[in-house]
């Protein structure tokens, strides 16, 4: 084992996404849904984009789950605040819906 660093680390700030960075990064999502077939008149899918929406405006971390009634899935949705986050969405299976 070495020793201890005893220098002091400077604390860095997570930089922010800005709001030109936000649309892009939901415009690339919602072209992921819409080529899987899947349409803004679901009722699911209207409401992830209503999410979206407001995280375009607010800037502030969403995640969650929205059930899509008919499908058999459940669309879990990451939106990050910091560059080093990626939007995050995955359709999962669940028979129970």
């Amino acid at each position: 084992m070495g020793k201890k660093s005893r220098r002091d680390r400077d604390v860095k700030e997570k930089k922010l996404k800005d709001e030109p960075a936000r649309i892009k990064a939901v415009e690339v999502s919602k072209k992921k849904i819409e080529e899987l077939g899947l349409s803004p008149e679901i009722e699911g899918i209207k409401q992830f984009y209503d999410v979206c929406d407001e995280y375009v405006n607010t800037g502030e971390h969403y995640s969650g789950k929205i059930e899509l009634n008919g499908f058999k899935r459940v669309l879990e949705y990451i939106l990050p605040q910091t560059y080093q986050t990626d939007i995050g969405l995955v359709l999962k299976y669940d028979k129970n819906i």
